[in-house]
């Protein structure tokens, strides 16, 4: 598990946010630009961990500003993804921990911590029960990407 510095993973914007969407980002591998696009206008973190790649976007949008959390494969191909944010707040990302194996601790919003596990394997997940307030994500029976808050 580590951070990835920004000389092997970066992101480019390549459509600025307007009223009818946010922005988007082209992913940039060791200098190389490629075709994956994500939501997002600022990227604050890409994580190797496991077999894959956490990458935290946040959209620079002042009064409710979002989190998008992505899961790539090792061949930047996106697996999976969530959104943290909700209507008319506003948060700053702040890494705080990466705890071996694979969860990844952070502020954002709420006041509290928030913890991301990346299980190795797929774990059962209920749309609307498994996840803390504020936390968005595609519909799915299954997911490697656990999330918990907790206030200090």
């Amino acid at each position: 598990m580590r951070l990835v510095p920004e000389a092997e993973f970066t992101t480019q914007l390549c459509l600025p946010a307007d009223e009818q969407q946010l922005a988007q980002s082209r992913l940039i591998v060791r200098a190389k630009p490629l075709a994956q696009t994500l939501t997002g206008a600022v990227l604050e973190a890409c994580i190797e961990v496991l077999d894959s790649y956490l990458v935290f976007m946040s959209d620079d949008i002042p009064s409710e500003d979002s989190l998008h959390i992505y899961r790539l494969d090792a061949h930047f191909s996106l697996q999976e993804s969530l959104t943290i944010g909700a209507a008319y707040c506003t948060g700053a990302f702040v890494l705080r921990e990466l705890v071996a194996p694979a969860q990844v601790v952070f502020s954002f919003l709420g006041g509290g911590i928030w913890r991301l596990n990346l299980t190795p394997t797929p774990q059962m997940h209920m749309p609307l029960l498994s996840d803390p307030k504020a936390v968005s994500r595609p519909f799915g029976l299954s997911t490697r990407l656990k999330v918990q808050f907790e206030l200090p």
